[in-house]
């Protein structure tokens, strides 16, 4: 799958990188020149030797694995970024960022911590803090680590998946919607991004349309694959119906006052179909989904 994804500004390239270049009258505008020197600032700061960054297309991606693993993740997570941003419909004015956005992997959590108080400038929310976001500023960036008692196998599906639920927030404008849908959104893009990888989990997610019911997904004691049914719905909503009417579920798709539970006829309703119709449209579609 392919996007070309110009967000206002026209990319040259350029032996030192992408310079991003403005209206015809205004001056150039290197977008790139700050981006770098935060990644070199946070490989100084950690002491992650040269080989920690490869760049792609969209991002820069920076980890503390070794060379070898590290160049593995950053397709993955470029796959990832262009099938999401495409999921979602990304326009020029959705992008909050020129130039690219940092990605910075951490197997070791005292890394991440050091992150997040010495370059981030800020205190720790709490022990089990395990990404952060900011894309304010001339340096955008995402930085994840593993959960405590994980080893570093979970890091890419925990970056992927974060950074997916990074760009649903930032195009639908909601910051709170029930974990299914912001993990299903993830783990629906990831599946696809590395399929070899995750083709048990694509392949359960293709089984449990066929045995679950999307009740599931708002019971009040719900089986331990829920979150694979969840994964399901998402991928049908972003790839099993036309672009956009994701973003139209989840702004409908949110909690209510006092934290009332969401209203998951409304939000059906908002993509123009009911729970029978919704749930009839997912099982003919998901089995089959690639």
């Amino acid at each position: 799958m392919r996007m070309c994804l110009r967000f206002g500004v026209l990319v040259i390239l350029m032996s030192t990188g992408f310079t991003l270049v403005q209206a015809a009258d205004e001056p150039v505008v290197d977008a790139i020149k700050p981006q770098k020197e935060a990644v070199a600032k946070v490989q100084t700061l950690l002491k992650l030797p040269s080989t920690s960054v490869s760049e792609t297309k969209n991002l820069f991606v920076v980890s503390d694995l070794t060379a070898e693993k590290a160049k593995v993740l950053a397709p993955t997570l470029e796959k990832a970024f262009v099938l999401a941003t495409t999921a979602l419909d990304f326009t020029p004015e959705d992008k909050t960022w020129e130039g690219k956005l940092s990605v910075y992997l951490f197997a070791d959590r005292d890394k991440f911590e050091k992150f997040v108080e010495d370059f981030e400038k800020r205190p720790l929310s709490g022990r089990d803090e395990s990404f952060s976001s900011n894309l304010a500023g001339a340096a955008p960036h995402l930085a994840v680590t593993v959960g405590r008692g994980e080893g570093p196998g979970s890091l890419e599906m925990r970056t992927g998946t974060q950074m997916a639920i990074m760009l649903l927030q930032l195009k639908s404008t909601v910051k709170t919607s029930p974990e299914w849908v912001r993990e299903g959104f993830g783990r629906s893009i990831m599946t696809r991004a590395n399929p070899a990888k995750y083709a048990a989990d694509r392949n359960n997610m293709r089984k449990l349309s066929r045995l679950r019911v999307l009740s599931n997904l708002w019971a009040e004691k719900q089986p331990e694959d829920t979150y694979l049914v969840g994964a399901s719905f998402m991928d049908f909503l972003a790839f099993g119906m036309p672009k956009g009417k994701i973003i139209e579920f989840v702004k409908a798709y949110v909690p209510g006052e006092n934290d009332e539970k969401p209203d998951w006829k409304a939000s059906v309703e908002a993509i123009g179909l009911t729970p029978q119709s919704a749930e009839i449209a997912w099982k003919r579609w998901a089995p089959t989904a690639k």
